[in-house]
C-alpha cells in the first residue's frame, strides 16, 4: 500500500506496475477478510490463536491500504483494535520494557486510525526512558498523528537526537 501511494503522490505513472500492485493488494485483502479469527485479532498464521502484536500490524496495513485509496471494510479494523486495546494494561514502574515499547506502537497504530486518546499518550511519555528508542520514534509519530503541536513532540525529538549523538 506505501508503494502504491508513493507512486501515486510522486505523479510516477506506470499501467503495469500499478497493475501488480492492485493485484497484490487485493489478494493480502482477500486473505486478510478469510483469516481474521472471531475476535477480531490474527495470529502469526493463517486460523491460529490471536496475537495482538501481529493483530496491531495486520490493522496498521489495513489502514495504510485505507488511505492509498483502496476500499477497506472499517468494521475490520475497529475488531481489530478492539482486540488489541485488550492487551492493554496501565503501565507501572514494572512493566518490562518489551511491553512499554509494545504499547508505544499500538499507541501509534490507534492513532493511524484516529483512535489515540491523550491520556494513553501521556501515561507512556512517563515511561519513555524505559522504551528502546524505536518504541520512543512510534510514541513521537503517535503524537504527531494525534496532535502535531503538542507540547511533548519537541521534547521526544530531542530525546530522540541527544541519543543518536550518545550512540
Amino acid at each position: 500500500a506505501m508503494t502504491y501511494r508513493a507512486l501515486r503522490d510522486l505523479g510516477i505513472d506506470d499501467a503495469e506496475l500499478k497493475a501488480k500492485l492492485q493485484t497484490v493488494l487485493d489478494e493480502a485483502l482477500v486473505r486478510l477478510v478469510r483469516e481474521q479469527n472471531p475476535d477480531g485479532g490474527w495470529g502469526w498464521f493463517g486460523f491460529m490463536e490471536s496475537n495482538p502484536y501481529i493483530t496491531a500490524y495486520a490493522a496498521l496495513g489495513l489502514v495504510e491500504v485505507r488511505d492509498a485509496g483502496f476500499a477497506v471494510d472499517q468494521s475490520m479494523i475497529e475488531r481489530a483494535l478492539n482486540f488489541v486495546r485488550s492487551d492493554i494494561q496501565r503501565p507501572t514502574i514494572d512493566t518490562p520494557s518489551w511491553r512499554l515499547n509494545r504499547y508505544a506502537f499500538y499507541v501509534y497504530v490507534f492513532a493511524r486510525n484516529g483512535y489515540a486518546v491523550q491520556s494513553d499518550l501521556d501515561l507512556l511519555l512517563d515511561y519513555r526512558l524505559e522504551m528502546d528508542y524505536w518504541a520512543r520514534a512510534f510514541l513521537l509519530m503517535a503524537y504527531h498523528q494525534f496532535n502535531p503541536e503538542d507540547p511533548a513532540i519537541p521534547q521526544l525529538v530531542s530525546d530522540l537526537q541527544t541519543l543518536s549523538l550518545i550512540h
